[in-house]
Formats: structure tokens, sequence, C-alpha cells
């Protein structure tokens, strides 16, 4: 009879990879860590997968493939072939689907799923029709400073001439 191994196959809840591919159980934290975020989708309705995956197709400019995976409340996991494109994603968050927002954090190897939070979360702001003197980095910043957290703003020729319209900032809100 021959000695048992200390290796056995684990389920990656929906990642591709050959049918006889075997994970020892400790390299299973690094694989989700590297190639999995929650997101989570902040509405009233639930959007369908396919929307959900030709909207993003169209905005995240990946390289490679992702995958998604449904769970309750409008929670879904998003798995990525290549780990540079999961960070370009989590990076650009929040993104919009059916114009919901699509809020993304990132899954570490410690945390079950239900740890992950969606009380504190990132949104793009829109400042429409502000005089060309507002439209300094210091000005922007201090109106974002009304926020809990501001990240950063979107500087533009169009917008300091007026021809955009509206600045844009990303900021965090409790």
């Amino acid at each position: 009879m021959a000695a048992s191994s200390s290796r056995r196959v684990i389920d990656l809840g929906g990642v591709d990879v050959a049918s006889n591919t075997v994970f020892p159980e400790e390299s299973l934290g690094a694989i989700v860590a590297s190639t999995y975020v929650v997101g989570k989708v902040l509405g009233d309705r639930r959007p369908h997968l396919s929307q959900i995956r030709s909207q993003m197709l169209n905005v995240w400019y990946i390289k490679g493939d992702f995958r998604i995976i449904p769970k309750p409340n409008n929670i879904f996991l998003f798995g990525f072939e290549l780990e540079e494109d999961k960070k370009k994603v989590l990076k650009g968050s929040p993104w919009l689907v059916s114009n919901m927002h699509l809020c993304l954090k990132g899954w570490f190897p410690d945390m079950i799923l239900r740890q992950v939070s969606f009380r504190i979360v990132s949104f793009r702001v829109q400042m429409h029709d502000l005089p060309p003197n507002l439209l300094a980095y210091e000005k922007i910043s201090k109106i974002g400073s009304l926020f809990p957290t501001f990240h950063y703003y979107e500087p533009s020729l169009e917008a300091m001439l007026g021809w955009q319209g509206f600045k844009r900032t990303k900021v965090t809100i409790i």
C-alpha cells in the first residue's frame, strides 16, 4: 500500500487550472491573495454576471482574463489570471456597473469572506463649474479635505480652461 501524500486536490471556486493540477494546502492562501479581490455592488438590485463581465471588459483594459463568482448580498469574487491585472483593477476602484458602484477590496489569505468590510468605500466625485483659480491642487485638496480621506485629483488642461466642465477627485466615505 502506498504512503498517503501530504497533498490533496483543492477546489479553487472557479479558477481554471488543469484537471490534474494539485496545490499544497499552504499555497492556497498565496493564490487567493495574488489573484482574487472581493467586490460589492452598492445598489438595490443585483446585476447579471454577463452585465458585469461585459461592462468591466470595456473599462478595465486588462491583459489576461478574469472570472466572477457570485456570493450573497451583492458580493462577487473576481479572480484574475494575472496579478498585475488584479493590482490595476484594485487601484482604479470604484467602478460603475449598471449605474451602481462596484467597490473592490483586497482579499488576504488570513481573512474569511465575511470579514471583508464595505463600511468604508471610495468614490470619485465630480466638481462642476469651478472657476480656473479653484482648479489648482491646493484648492482641490482643500475641497477634498471635507471628506474623511482625499486620495487624488485628475489634473487636465481641459478642466483648467473650462472645456471639460468639471474636475474629478477620489475620496473615501465612512
